[in-house]
């Protein structure tokens, strides 16, 4: 039997830690590091290492990438129409003659 696999949700938003300073989303920096380590170890109960904790962030980062332009053409492509313009739109939006290639 293979293990479940369990996928991260979209955001992950780790539990408040009394005393620990809040950070703000965006770059990892080593102050945030430290402070998912502590949430970490005060939540499981063990250290797992800053290393760890590094790789872990990574992956999620990873699972979690996008690109924004790519996102914006499949929302263009869902919305196309389905109307050929790219061979006429010289034509029609610059005012260029008519001619063939």
């Amino acid at each position: 039997m293979s293990p479940k696999v369990i996928e991260p949700p979209r955001r992950i938003f780790p539990p408040t830690v009394r005393g620990v300073r809040k950070q703000k989303l965006g770059e990892v920096t080593d102050g945030a590091l430290r402070t998912l380590r502590l949430m970490f170890s005060t939540c499981f109960g063990f250290d797992a290492g800053i290393e760890n904790i590094l790789e872990a962030v990574k992956g999620i980062a990873d699972y979690l990438c996008f690109d924004p332009l790519l996102e914006m053409l499949d929302e263009a492509e869902a919305a196309w129409d389905g109307i050929k313009r790219l061979d006429t739109w010289v034509i029609k939006y610059l005012g260029c003659k008519d001619t063939p290639l």
